[in-house]
């Protein structure tokens, strides 16, 4: 599979809510590493992937612990 690197703007900070994400990214197996950057003003997230998982399911996994995600746009 081709790697992939997704960057997504979200409104993600530092507390208990993180560790729900922190779980679901760690545990995929699709997902290879991940960053978040909360000092950047739009809590950059940057995925990289396999290859075998798509921008719109790791969106979905953040919003499932309650976030917003979107694909960061230059």
């Amino acid at each position: 599979m081709i790697d992939n690197l997704f960057i997504f703007k979200t409104n993600i900070e530092q507390g208990e809510r993180v560790n729900g994400i922190k779980e679901d990214l760690n545990s995929n197996p699709y997902i290879q590493s991940w960053y978040l950057d909360q000092e950047d003003k739009d809590n950059v997230l940057k995925v990289q992937t396999d290859g075998s998982i798509r921008e719109h399911e790791v969106i979905a996994i953040v919003k499932s612990n309650g976030f917003h995600c979107e694909i960061l746009t230059d």
